[in-house]
């Protein structure tokens, strides 16, 4: 997965893009002098990933290589249930 991404103001009085949504990347800097503002960062994402079958839950759970993976795009929570 590729790192955050921000955009760029091109314009005076232009503001900053924001960065790309579950990629973390800061937002890009806008012109003050012109009344542009930096845009807002990007959300972030959370992965939990262990061997084995599934012994958690919460998130979008998938699996990979002998691995289950349990993603977070927006606030949860995770519970191991042995």
């Amino acid at each position: 997965m590729s790192g955050g991404l921000g955009g760029g103001g091109s314009n005076a009085g232009a503001t900053g893009n924001p960065g790309t949504a579950n990629r973390g990347g800061g937002g890009a800097g806008g012109f003050d002098y012109a009344g542009g503002s930096g845009g807002g960062g990007g959300s972030g994402i959370v992965i939990i990933s262990y061997p084995g079958a599934q012994t958690g839950s919460g998130g979008t759970v998938t699996s990979s290589g002998g691995n289950t993976i349990h993603t977070y795009t927006t606030s949860g929570s995770f519970t191991f249930t042995f």
